[in-house]
């Protein structure tokens, strides 16, 4: 899963006030375009790359201390998985969450919290956040019954629970910044429908006493997103800045800032491009943002006054390419630099018979270029795969030879979570995410017109969708469900026993005619979509093996790989291989039963689609690495 932090606030402009910042952005943006096209940046400014060097420690989902030495993150602990599974019920797929924390110079890593003291199963998941001073982090644990916020020590010990979402009758809640004062924590409080039916995720931006726990309601009720926890208070408490994405808006994120006393926001930035904010100057004169509105992102120092910006953004770097942090001390700031992602790779080979004939050939993805969900047309002519991250493009590449179309989703949306084509290999279907959270639809691209209509409401936009863009089945922790978007329509389809360490619906794949369903979890199997019982083809062994170095060394963990060959009359799904760390075997099974056979392994191993002639696939395979960098001098260049 991959994990996004969400965040809800109202914005309420009377129409005079939007149009006249509508005209004042226009004009910024003309200052932006010119001092980018001059060339022009700041000297003195200094970018080293830190020891710790190409890791796999996902810094979208980690925060860095306020003088820049530590990176706290989810720490994977393999020891404690060994110990817990399978005697606990608990599924390898979430037997991890350790709150860690790494020296950024040495690379050291310490595991701060002790899930093996704690009554019950839970694991840190979600956002996380050092205390001004330094000396606590605030991070998300996830229990059976709930999501709460909790602080701990930066040197471990007892964790404090602050703040349980269910008391709000929310889901879930992210740890976005402590205030100056350490006296308050900002959070976003996210309530979802969870599957109970259709409708919009409602969002309520808050602090959270860490005296008592009380909570201050900031913002309520209004459904779009802050990327990546992009919210910070000012250094001295008056105000927030934020980035979000907003629902019927062509901008992909905007900038905001509150001023927690009078409510009043001002747009600080805004436009057809994605700004984010990265943090306040340590005296609180500048905000700085990354915005791709010259086509590639670029660091610029925004000045500010008062909660409001006090002139036109000053260029700081061009080309940033990477994550960055929030303030540091002393004018720094920590980014990472993508050094690997995944690839779109295609090979021959027999599914009769499992001959390989020949070797996987690369076609796009590796540095900087994110590659995902590869689906072949039924007439075979053309190969489809979503291109980039937030926000996505659509690829279709001719099945022979280099010639491809780029397709960029309309406005609104920002990225693809499932895709096939239409039976007559004209359109594409597209599970589509919008920039608002609970924005969710199903896309029809037509691919003589380039033309995208925006279809159904689409809630569970991960899970398989019929052919008609009307249906969606929705499996996961052995429950299969069926989404009827045209009424809302949600009836149960399948109700496993409950046993989590036997087999069960997970991941799932829906068969050409849409008449079966297969998944892939502890097991391997098949089941009509008009209901019944799954039969399960293959059955992976239960019980996990650590080394004493916390490897995998026996046992199978599935992933979320599971396609149908064209002609529906088998399944490909991957499979772990003990004592290596990424490295997936994918295997072929026949849909009506029988011997299962290995066809080949590869180094991560995310996705696969068999062409309609049984003799090749495509499929997406790779890690995507970072090397985390510092960047220094950040305040004397904006004061120049």
């Amino acid at each position: 899963m991959k994990l996004i932090t969400l965040l809800g606030l109202v914005v309420a402009a009377a129409a005079c006030g939007e149009g006249a910042a509508q005209r004042a952005d226009n004009g910024t943006a003309s200052a932006m375009a010119a001092a980018l096209e001059s060339g022009v940046q700041p000297q003195g400014i200094v970018a080293r790359r830190l020891a710790s060097n190409e890791d796999v420690y996902r810094p979208r989902l980690s925060t860095f201390s306020p003088d820049g030495k530590y990176q706290a993150f989810n720490y994977h602990s393999h020891a404690h998985l060994a110990r817990t599974y399978p005697s606990s019920g608990t599924p390898p797929g979430r037997s991890w969450g350790e709150l860690a924390i790494r020296n950024l110079e040495t690379g050291e890593i310490r595991q701060v919290t002790n899930r093996e003291a704690e009554s019950e199963w839970g694991a840190a998941m979600g956002g996380m956040v050092f205390s001004s001073d330094g000396t606590q982090i605030a991070y998300g644990w996830f229990q059976h019954d709930g999501h709460l916020l909790r602080t701990i020590a930066v040197e471990g010990g007892e964790a404090r629970t602050l703040f349980d979402a269910e008391t709000r009758g929310a889901d879930w809640v992210e740890p976005l910044d402590w205030s100056p004062d350490d006296k308050a924590v900002l959070v976003g409080v996210i309530k979802s429908d969870r599957g109970r039916g259709f409708g919009n995720d409602s969002h309520e931006l808050a602090t959270v006493s860490t005296s008592d726990g009380g909570v201050r309601t900031l913002k309520d009720d209004v459904g779009f997103r802050v990327p990546y926890g992009r919210a910070f208070f000012s250094p001295d408490g008056l105000y927030v800045a934020y980035s979000a994405l907003f629902a019927g808006s062509d901008a992909m994120s905007d900038v905001r800032v509150l001023a927690l006393e009078s409510g009043r926001e001002e747009q600080i930035l805004s436009g057809p491009s994605d700004e984010l904010v990265l943090g306040w100057s340590e005296d609180g004169r500048r905000l700085y943002v990354m915005s791709d509105r010259a086509g590639s992102p670029s660091l610029w120092a925004v000045p500010m006054a008062e909660g409001a910006r006090a002139g036109d953004p000053k260029l700081i770097r061009r080309e940033v390419h990477g994550f960055i942090s929030g303030h540091v001390e002393g004018g720094k700031m920590l980014f990472f630099n993508v050094t690997a992602t995944p690839e779109i790779y295609t090979m021959e080979l027999d599914l009769e018979t499992g001959r390989v004939l020949s070797e996987p050939v690369a076609e796009e993805g590796g540095r900087t270029m994110w590659i995902d969900h590869p689906v072949w047309s039924p007439d075979g002519q053309f190969l489809a795969y979503a291109r980039g991250r937030d926000p996505q493009s659509i690829v279709v590449r001719a099945a022979m030879g280099d010639h491809l179309r780029q397709f960029a989703l309309p406005a609104g949306f920002v990225s693809v979570s499932r895709m096939r084509w239409t039976p007559d290999s004209r359109s594409l279907l597209i599970g589509a995410r919008g920039s608002a959270q609970g924005a969710s639809n199903v896309l029809v691209l037509t691919l003589t017109t380039g033309d995208f209509e925006v279809g159904l409401a689409n809630p569970r936009v991960s899970s398989p969708l019929s052919a008609d863009g009307r249906t969606v089945y929705s499996s996961g922790g052995g429950r299969v469900r069926v989404f009827d978007l045209t009424t809302g329509e949600v009836t149960d389809l399948y109700r496993g026993d409950g046993d989590l360490s036997s087999c069960f619906a997970a991941w799932s794949s829906l068969s050409p005619s849409d008449d079966r369903l297969a998944f892939s979890g502890p097991c391997v199997g098949v089941m009509p979509t008009a209901g019944g019982e799954p039969t399960w083809l293959y059955r992976g062994s239960p019980m996990l093996e650590f080394s004493s170095e916390g490897d995998l060394v026996g046992g199978e963990l599935f992933g979320r790989v599971i396609a149908w060959t064209a002609d529906a009359s088998s399944l490909l799904f991957a499979k772990s291989v003990p004592g290596e760390y990424s490295l997936k075997e994918l295997w072929i099974v026949r849909a009506a039963g029988g011997s299962p056979r290995k066809l080949f392994a590869f180094d991560g191993l995310w996705s696969v689609a068999a062409h309609p002639d049984n003799r090749r696939i495509a499929f997406m395979a790779g890690e995507e690495r970072y090397e985390m960098w510092v960047m220094e001098g950040l305040d004397e260049a904006a004061k120049e």
